[in-house]
């Protein structure tokens, strides 16, 4: 998996977004604080107005109405905001609709809000060439799947195809983009354990990554059937497990891929198989996947890394430096977005 345009658009998007405390829809809160178990902000309070304090934890939401006499003056106002993300708290003075199933799309590569940003951006270079760089991307000729070998390569070849057009179908409402996506979705198979590469594990961003993408572009759309979404968490999940299984559980396997190695196979063997613990955490496996992909990266990319080391030093080159980071950061991105900041990941698994 490269650092492809599509990432580098959600990227964007977001050090774009940045700049704001708030989005277009809580413009009214002046300032903010957070503080253990509590959220305090500042209310520029309308004569007469019912406020929504939205919050949420991992985008399940709850909503508590306000009500209180306006004059036009800020306001203190304090709410439990125990476990929640700072982020994710929306003040607003109409109804909010709620997703009933406490989940908003997309949420991995970016959020909802950033649309309008993208759109916005496109307009204008450097973005506007990466946008057809993406656009180019998306009408790539397809790769024909030999079922009796998982190739890693070609089933990431396909996904990245997936994702582009599920992005476009996202951004534009466009029906004939989601039908490509669908396409290539529909060539993904997992059989896994029927490979035949050796080291496939570094290839895995690419399917793993890429198609779960595509899922959560498209199930932000009318153009994902509930049924095929199904099928795409369980073949995507069933990779995970086999994947999982044999490179993590597996005590030979893990000491010479991952343990010997910590460089870009370990990271990016984590950032693929966290990324569907991340999407699909309704899995039973979901959140071994998860905690073990969050302890591998902080083991070795945290304060005290054994990949980059406490003085900055790296222990590969630029090149795959830059092959571990790319499916690290989407992984990361995806973690900030769906993750409360108060989660407690379990270090340890094996």
């Amino acid at each position: 998996m490269k650092l492809s345009f599509l990432l580098i658009l959600s990227i964007l998007a977001t050090i774009h977004l940045s700049s704001f405390e708030w989005s277009a829809a809580a413009d009214d809160i002046t300032s903010v604080a957070y503080a253990e178990g509590e959220l305090s902000f500042e209310l520029e309070t309308q004569n007469g107005s019912n406020y929504i304090i939205e919050m949420s934890e991992n985008l399940n939401a709850w909503t508590e109405e306000i009500a209180f006499e306006g004059d036009g003056t800020s306001r203190l106002i304090k709410v439990s905001a125990d476990g929640f993300k700072k982020k994710f708290i929306r003040v607003r003075t109409e109804a909010i609709s709620v997703n009933p199933d406490g989940l908003e799309h997309p949420f991995l590569y970016l959020t909802a809000d950033r649309k309008s940003v993208i759109l916005e951006n496109i307009q204008n270079e450097p973005m506007a060439s990466i946008y057809v760089a993406v656009q180019e991307r998306a009408f790539a000729e397809m790769v024909d799947i030999d079922v009796k070998d998982w190739d890693a390569s070609d089933h990431g070849d396909n996904g990245e195809i997936a994702v582009m057009n599920a992005f476009l179908a996202w951004l534009n409402d466009d029906a004939e983009a989601a039908e490509r996506a669908l396409e290539a979705i529909d060539r993904l198979e997992s059989n896994w354990d029927d490979h035949s590469a050796w080291g496939i594990n570094i290839r895995m961003p690419g399917p793993l990554i890429h198609y779960t993408a595509a899922w959560d572009f498209l199930m932000a759309t009318d153009f994902l059937a509930e049924d095929d979404a199904k099928l795409l968490e369980d073949k995507l999940t069933e990779v995970t497990k086999q994947f999982y299984a044999e490179y993590v559980l597996n005590d030979s396997k893990r000491q010479v891929a991952l343990t010997e190695t910590q460089n870009n196979h370990p990271i990016r063997t984590a950032a693929a198989i966290g990324f569907v613990g991340l999407a699909f955490d309704g899995h039973p496996d979901a959140a071994t996947w998860l905690d073990w992909a969050v302890s591998e990266l902080d083991y070795l990319l945290g304060p005290e890394g054994q990949y980059i080391q406490s003085d900055g030093a790296v222990s590969e080159g630029p090149f795959y430096f830059n092959y571990g980071f790319a499916p690290t950061i989407a992984f990361l991105i995806a973690l900030e977005n769906r993750q409360s900041d108060q989660y407690i990941y379990i270090g340890g698994i094996v």
